[in-house]
């Protein structure tokens, strides 16, 4: 009887253990890659047709550029968000404080997704009406949307166009 508990009780910590390794772990996988010698960026952006090198270098640049602005706002919102917590957490809350500070982080969020459809927009003019077509046809990236593991999440797989971002 005694073997029989152990027996069943080995089992059980190797089913957990093996359980624990199929969890996908913390990256960004493909989906995510910012490099543009990534298949993130070639293999599912540059593949709109009759692309020009002119088309090519311009693309780039304003992305590059794009991505520069974005990432002082982001900067901006994370150091917002960390004295919201700040604030959030004091013996005594100042609700006025708090509140005006929430409005700030939407006001920095707002001009995000504003200048995201700025940037789309820079993107489409470069294009041919053929190339518009494909290029609209491939639904954008919204703001962190579609992580199926949380901000760590494993590759996305989707194969979307990441233009705004």
């Amino acid at each position: 009887m005694k073997g029989k508990h152990i027996y069943l009780s080995l089992i059980l910590i190797f089913g957990f253990v093996f359980m624990a390794f199929a969890q996908p772990g913390p990256g960004r996988g493909e989906g995510r890659r910012w490099s543009d010698d990534g298949p993130g960026f070639k293999a599912k952006c540059m593949n709109l047709p009759n692309l020009t090198d002119e088309q090519k270098e311009k693309m780039a640049e304003l992305r590059t550029e794009n991505m520069k602005v974005l990432l002082e706002k982001r900067n901006l919102v994370h150091e917002k968000m960390a004295k919201l917590q700040t604030l959030q957490t004091a013996d005594k809350a100042d609700m006025k404080a708090i509140n005006a500070l929430i409005d700030e982080i939407a006001e920095v969020k707002a001009d995000m997704a504003k200048q995201r459809a700025a940037h789309r927009q820079q993107i489409r003019s470069l294009l041919t009406d053929e190339q518009r077509v494909i290029f609209d046809s491939r639904p954008h990236r919204g703001h962190r949307a579609g992580f199926g593991q949380g901000h760590f999440g494993k590759d996305r797989g989707d194969g979307k166009c990441r233009w705004a971002d």
